[in-house]
């Protein structure tokens, strides 16, 4: 199958054909004598022009048949993550060459992030996962779209559209309010744990993610106030000693008494062990009676993010 510089180049060996066909019909009979010489090489240019026309017969598009991105791919991706990123990402598939694959990677992406979002939803906390759907997930976002850029790269197909995906790809990796990164950092660590985030990272994204004071957990009943903003506590609880997060039979677990960095002092209020006394605690009963009605008016400040950030200290941080 040939793409368009093919398509070029049989046009080429065409034009060179009838123009060398025209010389030898006239000119080797009157220089050479022989007619016969015009009537072979006119035989074998036809054999060769009948091949390059079969070859040409099934050309393709500049976008190339494995880089198409439906409109179900989109949506899905948009759904994922946000119209902008959707947008840089199709400007990246558009502006690649034909054998750079940006679609396949984007298909990868949400396969294994909408695996791993179903997990987190059916059990925030008192389950362990699987360290292989992270494992799976970490080279769909990190190693399969490095290897692509340098595979494209190599023929000058990973155009200035797909640096700025890869680029914005990179810092949302690093957003401490995506759930997925930073779980996977503590279920897949790599090697020497060197993903392992902070407890303030975990606190950050467990506020991001659960109602709380600033949002929904503060509207509705007092009783569904209490229930939140225990959960949220239950929640970081069990997942800031990431051996609870690990398999039994996981090969290289953490110690059973790790917690993550800037965690230790959680750990003596034991929200774990205490859960099923936490709607009895008078802190978690001043913070719905008192605090809620006042905390949908603080404003946000561009990426100040003061409700989140309020909620983190006056939940953990105090």
């Amino acid at each position: 199958m040939l793409d368009r510089r093919g398509m070029r180049r049989v046009s080429r060996v065409a034009a060179d054909a009838a123009m060398w066909r025209w010389a030898s019909c006239f000119v080797a009979p009157f220089l050479l004598g022989r007619l016969a010489v015009c009537q072979e090489m006119d035989m074998e240019m036809d054999t060769e022009l009948r091949k390059l026309q079969d070859a040409a017969g099934s050309i393709v598009t500049t976008t190339g048949l494995d880089n198409q991105m439906s409109e179900k791919l989109k949506l899905e991706f948009e759904q994922l993550f946000d119209e902008d990123f959707k947008n840089l990402l199709v400007e990246c598939q558009q502006f690649a060459g034909p054998d750079c694959n940006v679609a396949g990677m984007a298909e990868r992406m949400i396969k294994f992030s909408l695996e791993l979002e179903k997990l987190f939803r059916q059990c925030p906390s008192g389950c362990p996962f699987p360290r292989q759907t992270c494992k799976a997930w970490w080279r769909a976002f990190e190693e399969e779209p490095a290897t692509l850029r340098d595979e494209c790269s190599v023929t000058n197909n990973w155009p200035s559209a797909c640096v700025s995906f890869a680029r914005e790809m990179n810092v949302r990796l690093k957003n401490a309010s995506w759930e997925l990164p930073v779980m996977c950092s503590i279920i897949d660590p790599g090697v020497d744990f060197h993903r392992v985030p902070s407890c303030n990272t975990l606190i950050k994204m467990t506020v991001a993610n659960r109602k709380t004071l600033h949002d929904d957990g503060c509207y509705g009943e007092r009783e569904q106030c209490v229930s939140d903003v225990c959960d949220a506590y239950t929640q970081v609880a069990w997942r800031m000693q990431p051996r609870n997060l690990q398999e039994e039979n996981e090969p290289d677990p953490y110690a059973a008494d790790f917690v993550l960095p800037g965690c230790e002092v959680l750990k003596d209020f034991d929200f774990w062990g205490m859960r099923d006394e936490c709607h009895k605690r008078t802190d978690v009963a001043g913070l719905c009676d008192c605090l809620c009605p006042a905390m949908h008016n603080i404003p946000v400040l561009g990426f100040a993010r003061c409700p989140d950030t309020i909620d983190a200290y006056l939940m953990y941080g105090r």
